[in-house]
């Protein structure tokens, strides 16, 4: 199939969806997916994850995606006719038919709130996934669930969840803020009700 790169999608909203909010996925169309930006974006009460990635094809490869300043809250588990989808934040490889690799994938100033499921979740065929500066609040499920290989969770706070950090097989994946302070982008949360 033919690569598909070099996509930017900026100030979008996807909301009350019937299955996931924003969605990007091979099945067997695509070779390799690579070089997206998904910037000040909003996920929210979508029937799936806010923002799902999900590789279909074990012989393809997602990679060099960036999430930055975006929003995903109150999604709730969904499919999409081939996957199920719990209701992660952002469910990286999450979905129930996800083979394929994944990988250098950076989540910048994120916020996942008060989704059905995980917060941020990368699963076993993630590698080099970082999420920096990211917060994560009163998800059912885990704030940060780090399955994968050299996947990190850097100055990213979590509150509130049923776990905060979950799947850390290193110490080394939690990097703690070198110095307190607030969040950046606190002020980008909507409310929950209704």
């Amino acid at each position: 199939g033919t690569p598909i790169a070099d996509f930017i999608f900026k100030a979008c909203c996807a909301q009350s969806n019937g299955a996931n909010g924003f969605f990007v996925s091979i099945d067997s169309i695509a070779s390799s997916i690579f070089q997206l930006l998904f910037e000040d974006c909003v996920a929210q009460k979508n029937r799936g994850d806010g923002f799902a990635v999900l590789n279909r094809n074990a012989a393809s490869v997602i990679q060099n995606m960036v999430f930055r300043n975006c929003v995903s809250q109150r999604n709730m588990s969904g499919s999409d006719g081939l996957a199920t989808f719990q209701g992660d934040g952002y469910g990286i490889g999450t979905g129930s038919t996800n083979v394929g690799l994944i990988r250098d994938l950076i989540f910048e100033d994120c916020i996942a709130q008060a989704n059905a499921h995980d917060g941020f979740s990368f699963v076993a065929t993630t590698s080099v996934v970082q999420a920096v500066n990211c917060f994560s609040m009163n998800n059912t499920g885990t704030g940060f669930h780090l399955a994968g290989t050299s996947n990190y969770a850097i100055g990213c706070m979590a509150t509130g969840n049923a776990f905060d950090f979950a799947g850390v097989s290193d110490p080394t994946q939690v990097i703690p803020y070198s110095t307190p302070g607030a969040i950046n982008g606190i002020g980008r949360f909507v409310n929950v009700s209704g």
